[in-house]
């Protein structure tokens, strides 16, 4: 029996980024925290290993212009050489569970040999987004404690921090102090802050939308109603004109019946 070709992902994802504007950008949304860390760090270089889009690096060379930042990204045809060998910092964003579990070894080796520096952002649940194979988009997906122990093999000193949402952690490879901690943990108390104003808002918008459905259902069930009344009237006045119709007919048939029979009578009488 022949053995199943292994799936290529890396075709998977390049398809993907050709065919979604928007996919590829979530590294974005790591910005504060990443500013935290380059200036707690002060590198000189950094790479984004996993770079999507680049919409990451574009936002941090407009903060830190005197910083030198790289891009690599096998599933993006421009961006798929390593650009340089180290790096005084990595980092890695929405990248891990995007790469098939066996993969994953080689490839947290490899991002230990371009610095002992990295920042990861981790996610530990399904994505929306589905493969042109069917398959979910996040490929691998597990718990923390995971990657921990996976990370733990080529880093010694591991920060593991909660990040804006249950299913998100970041893992710091190098020590870090508690005003870091404490700074990284208002980061997340303004983003959970305004991701529950959004929440509400969203609320809000979804109130507001079915008050309006419902009141339009109203509307429409009022005049469904009227209509059907009316309608009823209508069917009420034709069957009562059909009745008259029917006993007018039946009396002028009698009449005709009464006169024919009078007739005869008058005739067989003559």
């Amino acid at each position: 029996m022949a053995n199943k070709p292994e799936t290529d992902y890396i075709k998977l994802y390049q398809d993907l980024h050709s065919q979604e504007a928007d996919y590829g950008t979530s590294g974005s949304n790591y910005f504060d925290e990443v500013c935290l860390v380059i200036d707690y760090l002060k590198p000189k270089s950094v790479l984004d290993y996993g770079c999507g889009k680049a919409v990451l690096i574009k936002q941090l060379q407009e903060k830190y212009p005197d910083i030198q930042f790289y891009g690599y990204d096998p599933a993006i045809p421009e961006r798929a050489k390593m650009p340089i060998d180290r790096a005084d910092l990595v980092i890695n964003t929405d990248v891990l569970e995007h790469i098939p579990e066996k993969q994953l070894p080689d490839v947290i080796k490899k991002i230990s040999e371009l610095s002992p520096r990295v920042f990861f952002g981790v996610h530990h649940a399904l994505a929306y987004t589905l493969l042109s194979n069917g398959e979910n988009a996040h490929c691998t997906v597990k718990p923390v404690f995971w990657y921990y122990h996976l990370l733990e093999k080529h880093f010694p000193n591991l920060t593991v921090l909660q990040g804006r949402e249950s299913y998100l952690h970041t893992i710091l490879t190098f020590p870090v102090k508690p005003h870091f901690i404490k700074s990284y943990e208002t980061i997340m108390e303004h983003k959970n802050e305004k991701i529950m104003a959004e929440l509400q808002k969203n609320i809000e918008t979804l109130n507001t939308k079915y008050l309006e459905t419902k009141q339009s259902l109203d509307v429409f069930m009022n005049s469904s109603k009227q209509l059907q009344d009316k309608t009823n009237e209508r069917f009420v006045h034709t069957e009562n004109a059909i009745q008259d119709l029917v006993r007018d007919n039946k009396r002028k048939r009698y009449f005709r019946f009464l006169g024919l029979k009078i007739k005869i009578h008058r005739i067989t009488k003559d």
